[in-house]
């Protein structure tokens, strides 16, 4: 019989009559799942459902599926029994974000069957079939991930651990840096295989082979060695005959000339890593004071200059856990896969997070945080209708797994006249300006990973959970500001929330003049 039913069932009842479970299709879809690790939460609220009621089958003997299943939901059991409870070493993992997708893609499937069979099996008692059927009741109001999930999930691993230079080995160990504790999830030579052949179908060929070169040096079975080395023969096929010098997709080298080769490197992997040199700039200051605003005389604001020429400031306290907890409950109810560019701007890998766009009147928070802003930056950031807003509505955004954004400027592309597509659907690009300024809010720590970097100032940025970096994107020229580049590196360990807000400059005309120098 089924062990702890009580505590276990009833609570997964009160779950589904609260409604805790359920998302609506409109906010959220498969295939997006791995974009959030918001949303994958209730898919791990699901999978620890089915995990219970397998490790605990009724009196007939299970199935290959739910042993399967078992003695992977296993490592889920030993992680939160390890660290106390505590759900981030485990939902905030790219290993077990990975685990819990390709069970409920690739198993549940087939197990559903047979407990859909249980239901009616005389033989088996109340308390039984009432499990079986929240189970079953449960995935019909969960949005469960499908193959484009584990497709997102795999390129995720991959991205993780190229960038973050992780030995593939490692990684199968469940090892994600070299100061974090091995986790008890690890990636089978089954693992290695199906994210190697998607890296390969995705052409992303050195990655694929860096892969394939860990999963022959796993296993001592000779006829999955042969396998493997047929697919790396393919992989090396596919790269050779595509090969372009100087092109990041492919290895400095044809894979015929050498194959010990590591994948290049980019700007944004080399400062993600942490592997340049800082500037070091003598006038830089720590301060505190109220900015020359009487809104702060009697709370003065932290503040550390990071960069002269152009200016970047981090605001140290400047929102409150409670108000960045009612932030995320607004937008856990909004959010949606972000897309990169203005207008028509799509989904992309180059972008993996979901966004909400949380306006003034959602909340009566928002107008003292943006009175707050305000008062620190001397900018305008009232909201408003087409040509009166001097800056756009707050921008949520929680991150997926390995979730990151490449290297970018805020500020737009388009010149004047061009439409585009802005946080209130379509909006005249003359109508409030580019965006000046940026005021990002770091609503998480983050374990491991994450940082905001700018690699032509040489320097990153660390989340602090209720921090806030401000810089400008524009010159006093109204040109754009090459300097400003910047991306956010992939989160490694643990959950990332930003808040943007995008400060525009017709409004602001006055608070940042010009200058009499051209280049400005």
């Amino acid at each position: 019989m089924l062990q702890h039913h009580g505590r276990v069932w009833v609570a997964w009842l009160g779950l589904l009559c609260m409604g805790v479970l359920s998302q609506n299709d409109h906010i959220n879809k498969p295939s997006d799942l791995y974009s959030s690790l918001l949303r994958m939460k209730v898919v791990f609220k699901f999978d620890e459902a089915v995990g219970e009621l397998v490790s605990s089958w009724p009196k007939s003997s299970p199935p290959a599926e739910a042993i399967r299943y078992l003695e992977s939901y296993q490592s889920v059991v030993l992680d939160r029994a390890r660290d106390g409870g505590i759900e981030e070493g485990v939902s905030g993992n790219p290993l077990h974000l990975y685990s819990v997708i390709k069970r409920l893609v690739r198993l549940w499937p087939f197990l559903k069957p047979h407990l859909e069979a249980l239901q009616h099996d005389q033989q088996e008692g109340v308390v039984v079939v009432e499990a079986v059927r929240l189970v079953l009741q449960a995935e019909n109001n969960t949005v469960l991930p499908d193959e484009a999930d584990l497709t997102g999930a795999t390129i995720a691993l991959a991205r993780l651990q190229h960038i973050y230079n992780i030995p593939v080995a490692d990684l199968m160990k469940g090892k994600l840096t070299a100061t974090h504790t091995p986790s008890s999830i690890s990636l089978s030579i089954e693992d290695c295989v199906d994210i190697t052949e998607t890296l390969y179908n995705h052409w992303l060929l050195p990655l694929a082979w860096q892969w394939a070169s860990s999963c022959i040096k796993a296993t001592t079975n000779h006829q999955l060695q042969l396998s493997i080395q047929q697919l790396m023969d393919n992989i090396e096929q596919k790269h050779d005959q595509s090969w372009t010098a100087n092109s990041n997709i492919f290895l400095p080298q044809p894979l015929n000339i050498s194959k010990n080769q590591v994948p290049r490197q980019s700007t944004y992997t080399y400062y993600c890593r942490g592997l340049h040199q800082k500037a070091q700039h003598s006038l830089l200051r720590c301060h505190v004071g109220n900015r020359g605003s009487h809104y702060l005389t009697l709370q003065p604001v932290r503040y550390e200059e990071l960069h002269h020429d152009p200016d970047l400031t981090i605001f140290y306290d400047v929102i409150s856990d409670a108000e960045i907890e009612q932030l995320k409950g607004i937008a856990s109810q909004m959010l949606k896969r972000s897309c990169v560019g203005t207008g028509t701007g799509q989904p992309d890998e180059t972008r993996v997070s979901q966004t909400a766009w949380v306006p003034n009147n959602t909340s009566h928070v928002l107008p003292i945080i943006n009175r707050r802003i305000d008062a620190i930056t001397n900018l305008f950031v009232y909201e408003g209708d087409l040509y009166n807003r001097a800056a756009e509505v707050l921008q949520m955004v929680n991150y997926g797994i390995g979730g990151h954004f490449t290297l970018h400027h805020d500020d737009f592309d388009e010149q004047p006249g061009d439409k585009a597509a802005g946080s209130n659907g379509e909006y005249d690009w003359l109508g409030g300006g580019n965006r000046l300024a940026t005021w990002m809010f770091y609503l998480s720590d983050v374990v491991a990973g994450g940082s905001t970097v700018f690699p032509t100032l040489r320097l990153s940025i660390t989340p602090v959970k209720g921090s806030a970096a401000f810089w400008y994107n524009l010159k006093r020229n109204g040109d754009r500001d090459p300097k400003l580049l910047h991306g956010g590196c992939p989160v490694l360990l643990g959950q990332k929330w930003v808040a943007n807000k995008w400060i525009r400059e017709h409004k602001n005309f006055l608070r940042y003049p010009c200058s009499t120098h051209p280049n400005q």
